[in-house]
C-alpha cells in the first residue's frame, strides 16, 4: 500500500494535518536557543506543506480525470501505476521537492536576516 492511497481517507488525512500544524508548536516547547527553535520550526512545516499540495493536486486531478492522484512506480504491474498520466508524474515530483524546497528558502531568509 502506497502512503497516496492512506491519504485518501479523509478521517486519515485530517488526523496528519492536525498532527503536522500543531508539530511546529511542540517544537517551539522544547528548551533550545532561539535559532535552533527556529529552525526546528521551519523543518516541521515540511509535512504540513506536503498535505496540502497532495490535496491541492489531488483535486485538479479528480476534476480532470474523476479519479484519485494515481502516482507512477517504475518497473510496477499496478493498474494505478499504469495509467497515471504526465501530468501526475509531475505533481509527483512537485510533492517531493516542496517540502525541501519550502524549508531551504524559510532556513535562507533567516540565516539572511540574522
Amino acid at each position: 500500500m502506497q502512503i497516496h492511497t492512506v491519504l485518501r481517507n479523509n478521517k486519515t488525512y485530517k488526523t496528519l494535518f492536525i498532527f503536522a500544524a500543531l508539530l511546529p508548536f511542540a517544537l517551539l516547547l522544547d528548551d533550545l536557543d532561539l535559532k535552533k527553535e527556529i529552525i526546528n520550526s521551519l523543518v516541521s512545516l515540511g509535512p504540513i506543506s506536503y498535505l496540502i499540495a497532495y490535496k491541492i493536486f489531488d483535486k485538479r486531478i479528480l476534476a480532470k480525470y474523476n479519479r484519485h492522484l494515481y502516482f507512477y512506480t517504475k518497473y510496477s504491474s499496478e493498474k494505478e501505476s499504469i495509467e497515471s498520466t504526465w501530468q501526475e508524474f509531475l505533481y509527483q515530483m512537485f510533492l517531493f521537492f516542496i517540502p525541501f524546497l519550502l524549508i531551504g528558502i524559510g532556513e535562507l531568509i533567516f540565516i539572511l536576516i540574522e
